[in-house]
């Protein structure tokens, strides 16, 4: 009686082989890395547990290597798709030349957009003096520290500059109002 070998069975036989010697292979490369030198956990428990552990810190490892990849992929995938967003946005504002107001808008929407998007976090400060705007100080996110005084989100752009007199009386009302809402918070 002939048996007649097909395509399938011979593909069949190859996958068992190449996954038995997969496992064959692997098994020696722990025992070699985990310098284990038993077969089961019962011939010898405490180098047992050892190579348990190392060999759990490589699978740790390996996993954090293989998280690190993937959230390297997903950042060059957010920021190519935020580049033709950043485009849009930044080009509108770039693009209003006539009305200040709306210009300043336009780019207070960009990074508001930006920032509750968490695609840009800002992480440096440079502070280079005085400066005279129509941007109300008071109206902007408020912290200790940091870069929320860079922030255009929420700002309300004034008729004109204030004058010393009205930033003091524009910052007292604010800081009454600060206070209260800490006292209530």
């Amino acid at each position: 009686m002939a048996m007649r070998v097909t395509t399938n069975m011979a593909m069949n036989l190859y996958r068992y082989n190449l996954g038995n010697s997969n496992y064959k292979m692997n098994n020696s490369m722990n025992k070699v890395s985990t310098q284990r030198r038993f077969d089961s956990f019962v011939e010898a428990p405490p180098p047992a547990v050892q190579a348990w552990r190392i060999r759990r810190a490589m699978v740790d490892n390996a996993n954090y290597q293989d998280n690190n990849k993937d959230t390297v992929n997903r950042f060059n995938v957010a920021f190519a798709t935020m580049g033709m967003v950043t485009n849009k946005l930044v080009d509108e504002a770039k693009a209003e030349k006539l009305d200040i107001s709306a210009r300043y808008q336009k780019f207070a929407e960009a990074e508001a957009y930006f920032i509750d998007h968490a695609f840009i976090i800002p992480f440096a400060v440079k502070n280079d003096g005085y400066c005279v705007n129509k941007i109300s100080p008071f109206d902007r996110p408020f912290a200790p520290f940091g870069v929320s005084s860079l922030k255009f989100k929420g700002a309300k752009l004034l008729e004109k500059p204030m004058s010393l007199e009205e930033y003091q009386a524009a910052e007292e009302q604010w800081n009454k109002e600060r206070e209260a809402a800490m006292a209530a918070g």
